[in-house]
């Protein structure tokens, strides 16, 4: 589910971003991904360590809206991990998912049209041969969200996803990615 923020609400956000990011500690990730990250497995949540509490609400108001569209009953989940990502020209996040977590998501702070986008892998295994109506050939098995700032992403944990590669030559995508459980 797509939420595309603006005003009064994203400019609270992105001031709240800004002051959190000169304390936020990047490693760079080369192993699957080419993107430098605060993420450290089971330990991360930048959203709650660096006060980012605009997104926070955010996040707290979209999971409902997510789990109603869905059709679940809706409940709060925990924020429990958040991390930082940062992607310069020819970055990228290589295909996975989050086990063991309900709704996961992630929120654009910083992107212009050429830093590509959230890559969704069709789970039906059955879709193998087939293509999802609408969709270029290019993406007979995907469904690519394009990355806007000020947007966030919410979508079920088990979901296989990536990112694409990164072509912008003049921004570098950051993104803060979280898991709620």
């Amino acid at each position: 589910m797509v939420f595309d923020y603006e005003g009064e609400e994203l400019a609270t956000i992105s001031r709240e971003i800004e002051a959190a990011l000169g304390r936020i500690e990047l490693k760079l990730d080369d192993t699957r991904h080419q993107v430098k990250t605060s993420y450290r497995a089971g330990v991360s949540n930048d959203i709650e360590t660096h006060e980012l509490f605009q997104l926070a609400q955010c996040i707290q108001e979209a999971q409902i809206m997510y789990q109603q569209r869905v059709g679940a009953k809706p409940q709060i989940f925990k924020l429990t991990e958040s991390w930082v990502n940062e992607y310069g020209a020819g970055g990228y996040m290589s295909e996975h998912e989050h086990p063991g977590m309900m709704i996961s998501g992630v929120y654009y702070h910083q992107a212009d049209s050429e830093c590509g986008a959230l890559v969704f892998r069709n789970p039906n295994p059955l879709m193998l041969n087939c293509h999802w109506p609408g969709r270029e050939l290019e993406y007979y098995q995907t469904a690519p969200i394009p990355v806007v700032a000020g947007r966030m992403i919410l979508f079920p944990s088990w979901m296989a996803h990536a990112a694409s590669t990164i072509k912008s030559q003049q921004v570098t995508k950051i993104s803060i990615s979280f898991n709620l459980q």
